[in-house]
């Protein structure tokens, strides 16, 4: 079935947000570190994506995810040492908060990554870098979803009751209300200053919410899942094939995404 392949790219947003930045030579070490660790965790994830794409693709061992984390954890530690009065001579301190979250995140620390994403945001606003607050928007959407694909791992082993609950919690967690996941990728999209890649990186992410719906409602209800969704998703495809880089991407992503209008729809 095809929502059950992978969309997620890892951090594609990454290397996007942070190459090239200037500043301390720490925190360009610390840019290192993390930029090697989204190298190591995303090794594996292009390879399956490949796989998926053009099957007839020479797949290569993917990486192990803790080898990742080590690189996040020293980032870390790097970032620890810095001076935030020295780093705002340089108006940097959103970008060295932001990396934080980021590293934050990929360590499973969801609510210190939270913490750190509102702190980035206040000193981007602060230094006007309209990159580091998209961001730091956008990042509780997507520890959302990754909250939503641990809750759905954590559920496949309840009682029939309470996989319906759970998977009532992650469907709220993923698409309803203005918490949810696709609402605050949504939202950070419509800031000012949003560059054509980020762009693309967060409608990715927003589909990335849809199809781990998918994959929940198809684990703990057992039910068809192919045209939920459908109109909102086209949306997205559409927008992103708009945009200049994105039209490769999107018609990818139209291959493993389900190709039927919702009834009424």
């Amino acid at each position: 079935m095809a929502a059950r392949v992978a969309l997620k790219l890892v951090l594609v947003i990454a290397a996007l947000m942070l190459a090239g930045c200037q500043g301390p030579a720490a925190l360009r070490r610390a840019q290192d570190l993390y930029n090697r660790g989204v190298e190591i965790e995303n090794a594996g994830t292009v390879e399956r994506w490949n796989m998926q794409v053009d099957p007839e693709r020479a797949p290569v061992l993917p990486a192990s995810p803790d080898s990742s984390r080590g690189y996040y954890a020293a980032c870390l530690d790097v970032l620890d040492g810095l001076s935030e009065p020295k780093l705002a001579q340089d108006r940097l301190v959103s970008t060295a908060r932001l990396l934080r979250a980021l590293c934050l995140w990929r360590l499973d620390r969801y609510k210190e990554a939270r913490d750190a994403a509102n702190r980035a945001e206040e000193a981007s606003t602060a230094e006007g870098e309209p990159r580091d607050r998209i961001m730091a928007r956008a990042l509780p959407g997507m520890i959302k979803i990754d909250e939503a694909r641990d809750l759905a791992a954590e559920a496949s082993g309840m009682s029939g009751d309470e996989r319906v609950e759970a998977a009532g919690a992650i469907r709220a967690m993923l698409l309803t209300g203005d918490r949810s996941a696709t609402s605050m990728l949504g939202a950070a999209r419509g800031l000012d200053g949003i560059s054509d890649a980020l762009t693309i990186s967060l409608i990715w992410y927003e589909l990335d919410a849809y199809h781990e719906w998918w994959k929940a409602k198809d684990a703990l209800l057992r039910e068809d899942l192919a045209r939920e969704k459908k109109h909102e998703i086209d949306a997205l495809l559409d927008e992103m094939e708009q945009i200049d880089g994105g039209r490769a991407i999107a018609d990818n992503l139209r291959t493993l995404l389900p190709d039927a209008d919702p009834p009424g729809g």
